[in-house]
Formats: structure tokens, sequence, C-alpha cells
């Protein structure tokens, strides 16, 4: 190989590795933005707060760390999430708080236990309860968004009570 070769064929390598990068940084962009809408419709429009954790006693040999775990259900994602917040209340946007609601069925609002996985058969429970009660409302209503069945929960919560609202059918009377 003469040396105009070896130069043309160098040029020609850097030439592409120059075009492989772009191509990189494009998927890459491209990436980011399908990531962004991920995340935006993974975000819940109204989270359900079912039950709370302070686990700060679990732990007494560290007083000074005060931790909260959150158990939600997400009806318009199909999910369940755990959020471990430090220090203080804090609730994610649009919540609606039904933590009094399933007292009776064994979950009390505020626990001193460990974890929240402590109590998964009854969040399963609340959360089959909630879906069954969620359905009635889709089927009796006309409803067209989650925030208008936000609305529509949170309003018969207030008319019948927290506690009433999500009873079984065989408890109701």
């Amino acid at each position: 190989m003469d040396r105009n070769e070896k130069i043309i064929k160098i040029q020609e390598l850097e030439k592409e590795i120059k075009q492989k990068r772009l191509q990189i940084i494009e998927k890459g962009n491209e990436l980011k933005i399908l990531e962004e809408q991920y995340n935006q419709e993974k975000t819940s429009e109204i989270p359900i707060l079912l039950f709370q954790i302070d686990e700060s006693l679990a732990m007494p040999d560290d007083r000074s760390d005060y931790r909260y775990e959150y158990v939600y259900y997400c009806p318009d994602t199909d999910e369940k999430k755990y959020i471990v917040r430090h220090s203080n209340e804090a609730f994610l946007s649009n919540t609606i708080d039904l933590r009094d609601c399933f007292l009776e069925f064994g979950i009390p609002r505020k626990s001193y236990s460990a974890s929240a996985l402590d109590y998964s058969s009854e969040i399963d429970m609340a959360i089959s309860l909630l879906k069954s009660q969620i359905n009635n409302l889709f089927d009796s209503n006309d409803i067209d968004s989650w925030e208008e069945l936000g609305i529509l929960l949170k309003s018969q919560i207030l008319e019948k009570g927290q506690s009433k609202i999500l009873k079984p059918n065989y408890i109701q009377n």
C-alpha cells in the first residue's frame, strides 16, 4: 500500500466514524424523546392513597430518620406504587386519600410495621374492591377522563362516607 492509499483509507474511516457518531447522537435524542413520552404516560392522573406506614418506629435505633412509606393504587396505569418519603407527609399530585376506607379490612390508616409488604394480601384485597367500585362508576356514569372519575369518586366518598364506599357487596346492607 502506498502513502496516498493509506491517507485516503484513513480519511474514509474518519468520515465513516463521524457519520456513525452523528447517527448515534440522533438515535440518543430519539431515545430521550421516547423516554420522556413514556414517563409522561406512566405518571398517574389519579393516584389513590391506600395506606401509610411510619417506618421510623420499625427502626428504633435511628430516631433521626423519619421515613414514611405510602402505598398507592393508580387505576389509570393499573399499578401499585410504593413510595418512601422522609421527614414529612407529602403526597403525589392529585392524590385521592382513601386510607380511612380500608380500616374494616385489616389495613389501618397508619401502621408502624417495617414494610408495606407485611400487608400485601390486604392491599391486594383493597385494590380488588377499588377496581370493582371504579368499574361500577364507569358502567353507571358517562365518564370521559380519569379526572372525571376522580371527581366522582371523591363526591361519592363525601356523600356516603369513606368506610361505606368500598365495602364488598356481601357486607353492604
